[in-house]
C-alpha cells in the first residue's frame, strides 16, 4: 500500500467513526508519526485541533489515568449533527507508545465514545481490542532517539539541564519562557527521568522536580509526583532538592479538587517543605517556601499563619530587590486582608500587587492580582484593575495554556457583566467557560457555571429557569457553594430571592423540586442551552411562547413532565402505563414539535411553554 493510500485510510476511518480508537501499528516511530502529521492536515473541515501525548515508561494503570486526563482537557464544542451519539463534536487525540494500554482496550474504547474523542493510538504492535480500528505499516522498527537543534542525539544530562532553566524561568515570574523550552522536549525529559533514576538518582529527582509545574498544567501531576515522593524518601537526594520537592507537591495538592481529603499529606509536605528551608538558614531559598505557606495555609484556611508568611516573605523580598516576588506577597496580604472582610487595605494591596507584576513582567502574579481586583467590590469595571485587567487577565491565562486561571477569569468577567446595563453579555462568557470545562464532571468546574446562568435569568426575566437551576444545586450546597467566592455566592442568593418574588413561594419550590431531580451535568447542559439561546437573537424572542407548544396533545405534556424530570423511556412507560414503543414515538413527537434534538433542549423549552414538572 503506497503512503498516499494509507493516508487515505486513516483520514476515512477517522472521518468516518467520529470517535473511537484507531490504532496505527508496524513501521517506524518515525513512519507512524508522519503518517499521522499528513492524515490530520487531510482531514475534512471544519477540522480540530489534535492535541498529543506521550505513554513512554508508564505502566499500564498510569498510561490510562494520563489518556483520561487528557481527555477530560480537551476542548468541548457542542454538534449541531442530528446522527451523533454524544453531544460533541469530535475531537482528535495521538496517543504515542499506546502498547502501554494493552489489557485496558476496553476501558480506552469506551471513554473515547462517551467523550466523542478520535483517539489515535501510535504502537509498534497492534492493540487487541474488539472495537479498535486497525491500520498496520508494516515491520517494526526501534524508535529513533531525540535529537537537539544541531542533529546531535540528546542525552538525560541535557534534558535534566533545561528542565533547569525552566525553573529558573518560573522562579523569575517568566511562564512562557518556561513553557516554550519545555513544548517539545517535555515528553523525553519525562522519559529521562527513569533513565537517571538508575545512575544519578540525585539529578532524577532534580529533573522530577523542575518538570513538576509542567507536569501539572498538562495534567500529568500524579504520575511525576509518584516519581518525586519515591525520590524524596531516598537517604542520598540533596537537601535543597527536597525542600523545592516538598514545598512544589504541597503547593500543587491544595489547588487539587480534593484537596480537602489530602490535607494531612499537604500539611506534612509543606511544613517538611519549609522546616529544611528554614534549616539551610539563606533568606533568597526562603522565598518559594513563604509563597507556598500563603498560598496553601490560605487554602486550608489558617488565614493567621498564611498572614504571618505573607508578611515575611514580603519583607524578605523587598530587602532582597526583588520585585517580582515582592508582587506575589502583596497578592498574598492582599487575599489574606480580603478574606478577613478588610476590602479597603485589599484593594490598596492587590492594585499595587498587580502594578507591580506587570513591570516586573511576572505573568501570574499580574493574572492573580487582576483576580483577586475583580473579586472585590470596591473595584469598579472601568477602574485600572476592573474589566480591561480582566481581559488581560484572559488573554494571558490562554497564552500559558492555564485551564485553572482560564476557568476563573472567565466567572469574573461573567460575574461583571451580569452586574452591568447588559446582564446579557454574560452569555458569551459562560459559553466560552462551558466549553472549557464541560468535560470535567465535577461540581467544582460546573457549579460555577449554572450559578452564574442562574442569575442571568433572574436578570432576564426567566424566574422559572432560575428556580429549576436553583433547585439543582441544592445538593451542592454544602459541599461546593461555601467555598466559592464571597461575591459569587452573594449574586447567587440575589438571583433566588428575585426569583421567588416573581413566582411565589408555592411556584418556585415546585420548579425547584423539579430541578433537584437532574445531576449536576444534565443541568449544565440546560444552563448552556439557556445561554446558547439568549446569545442567539432569533432564538432570545422565543423564550416567551415557542407557536409549537400549542400543538402538543394532553399525553404529550405528560411525557414531556415525566422527560424532563429525568425519568427515562422505561420509567415514563411504567408512570403511564403506556408501552416503551409508544413512549418513544411520543417522545419523538415532542421533539419534533418544539423544535429541539434532545432532553436538555425539551426541559428548556418546557419551562418556555410553562410545562411543570410533577413534584
Amino acid at each position: 500500500m503506497s503512503s498516499q493510500e494509507l493516508v487515505d485510510r486513516l483520514v476515512a476511518m477517522v472521518t468516518r467513526a467520529h470517535s473511537g480508537v484507531v490504532n496505527v501499528s508496524g513501521g517506524s516511530a518515525a513512519d507512524r508519526a508522519a503518517l499521522v502529521t499528513e492524515s490530520l492536515a487531510q482531514l475534512p473541515q471544519p477540522r480540530p485541533e489534535a492535541s498529543f501525548i506521550d505513554l513512554d515508561h508508564l505502566d499500564a494503570n498510569q498510561g490510562l489515568a494520563r489518556l483520561l486526563t487528557a481527555m477530560r482537557r480537551l476542548p468541548a464544542r457542542r454538534t449541531l449533527a442530528t446522527d451523533r451519539h454524544s453531544t460533541w463534536e469530535p475531537e482528535v487525540l495521538v496517543v504515542d507508545h499506546a502498547e502501554v494500554l494493552s489489557g485496558r482496550e476496553a476501558h480506552v474504547t469506551a471513554a473515547a465514545e462517551r467523550e466523542a474523542v478520535m483517539v489515535i493510538a501510535l504502537s509498534p504492535h497492534r492493540l487487541a481490542g474488539a472495537l479498535i480500528a486497525s491500520l498496520s505499516l508494516g515491520p517494526t522498527d526501534h524508535r529513533p532517539g531525540s535529537t537537539s537543534l544541531d542533529g546531535a542525539p540528546l542525552g538525560p544530562e541535557e534534558y535534566a539541564a533545561i528542565a533547569r532553566r525552566a525553573a529558573l524561568h518560573r522562579a523569575a515570574g517568566d511562564d512562557r519562557s518556561a513553557i516554550a523550552l519545555l513544548a517539545t522536549t517535555y515528553d523525553a525529559a519525562r522519559r529521562a527521568i527513569y533513565e537517571l533514576e538508575r545512575v544519578n538518582a540525585p539529578m532524577a529527582a532534580r529533573l522530577a522536580i523542575d518538570l513538576l509545574p509542567e507536569a501539572d498544567r498538562r495534567g500529568d501531576e500524579d504520575v511525576i509526583g509518584d516519581v518525586i515522593e519515591r525520590m524524596l524518601a531516598r537517604s542520598d537526594t540533596p537537601l535543597e532538592v527536597k525542600r523545592d520537592g516538598f514545598t512544589w507537591l504541597a503547593l500543587i495538592e491544595s489547588f487539587a479538587p480534593d484537596a480537602v481529603q489530602r490535607v494531612p499529606r499537604i500539611q506534612k509536605n509543606l511544613d517538611t517543605g519549609v522546616a529544611i528551608a528554614e534549616a539551610l538558614g539563606r533568606e533568597d531559598e526562603l522565598l518559594l517556601p513563604r509563597l507556598a505557606e500563603v498560598l496553601t495555609l490560605g487554602v486550608l484556611r489558617d488565614y493567621d499563619r498564611a498572614g504571618r508568611s505573607a508578611d515575611d516573605g514580603l519583607a524578605i523580598a523587598r530587602a532582597l530587590g526583588l520585585e517580582g516576588w515582592e508582587a506575589r506577597f502583596e497578592f498574598g496580604v492582599a487575599t489574606i486582608r480580603h478574606v478577613l472582610g478588610d476590602n479597603r487595605d485589599a484593594t490598596d494591596m492587590a492594585m499595587s500587587a498587580w502594578q507591580r507584576a506587570q513591570r516586573a513582567g511576572d505573568q501570574k502574579a499580574t493574572i492573580y492580582s487582576a483576580l483577586l481586583l475583580g473579586r472585590l467590590p470596591s473595584t469598579r469595571p472601568d477602574s485600572p484593575g476592573g474589566l480591561a485587567a480582566l481581559r488581560d487577565a484572559l488573554d494571558l491565562s490562554r497564552e500559558l495554556s492555564d485551564r485553572r486561571l482560564e476557568s476563573f477569569t472567565l466567572v469574573l468577567l461573567a460575574l461583571q457583566a451580569l452586574q452591568s446595563e447588559h446582564p446579557l453579555g454574560a452569555a458569551q462568557w459562560l459559553m466560552e467557560r462551558y466549553r472549557l470545562v464541560a468535560r470535567n464532571r465535577n461540581g467544582n468546574a460546573l457549579v460555577p457555571h449554572v450559578l452564574l446562568t442562574l442569575g442571568l435569568s433572574a436578570r432576564m426575566g426567566h424566574p422559572a429557569v432560575t428556580a429549576r437551576l436553583h433547585g439543582s444545586l441544592l445538593q451542592w450546597t454544602e459541599l461546593i457553594l461555601a467555598a466559592l467566592p464571597a461575591v459569587l455566592q452573594a449574586r447567587y442568593y440575589e438571583a433566588v430571592a428575585v426569583a421567588r418574588a416573581a413566582l411565589g413561594d408555592a411556584d418556585f419550590d415546585r420548579c425547584a423540586e423539579d430541578g433537584a431531580h437532574l445531576s449536576l451535568e444534565s443541568a449544565a447542559v440546560e444552563a448552556m442551552d439557556y445561554a446558547l439561546r439568549l446569545a442567539n437573537p432569533g432564538q432570545a424572542g422565543a423564550l416567551a411562547a415557542p407557536p409549537a407548544a400549542e400543538e402538543l396533545t394532553a399525553r404529550e405534556r405528560d411525557v414531556l413532565r415525566l422527560l424532563v424530570s429525568g425519568h427515562r423511556n422505561k420509567e415514563i412507560a411504567e408512570r403511564l402505563v403506556l408501552s416503551p414503543k409508544t413512549v418513544m414515538h411520543h417522545t419523538s413527537a415532542i421533539y419534533r414539535k418544539l423544535g429541539v434534538r434532545g432532553r436538555a433542549e425539551a426541559a428548556v423549552a418546557a419551562m418556555r411553554v410553562g410545562i411543570i414538572p410533577p413534584a
